[in-house]
C-alpha cells in the first residue's frame, strides 16, 4: 500500500528490503478490545465508535529500524 506513493515522492520507503527504511507496524489481528473515548490521549473525546468492540490491536511500531512504540502488557517475543 505504500510502494507507489514512496516512488512518486522519491523516498526510501515502501518496501521491506536491504537499503530501505525499516518502517513497520505490527498488528495482532485476533486481539479485540473496546474503544473507550475517556482513555484517548487527545482532548477530543467525541467518537461514534465509543464502546464498540474492534479487532486489530497495534502491538509495536518500528521507524527507521528502531522500536518507537511497544505495547507492554503482553510479551511480544512471538513477533520478534
Amino acid at each position: 500500500m505504500s510502494k507507489r506513493p514512496s516512488e512518486i515522492l522519491e523516498v526510501n520507503k515502501g518496501t521491506v528490503d536491504i537499503g530501505y527504511d525499516g518502517d513497520l507496524v505490527l498488528i495482532d489481528i485476533e486481539k479485540s478490545y473496546g474503544i473507550e473515548s475517556e482513555k484517548f490521549l487527545s482532548k477530543g473525546k467525541n467518537t461514534p465508535f465509543n464502546d464498540m468492540k474492534v479487532y486489530g490491536e497495534v502491538r509495536a511500531t518500528i521507524k527507521s529500524g528502531k522500536v518507537v512504540y511497544e505495547k507492554k502488557e503482553d510479551d511480544l517475543d512471538d513477533y520478534r
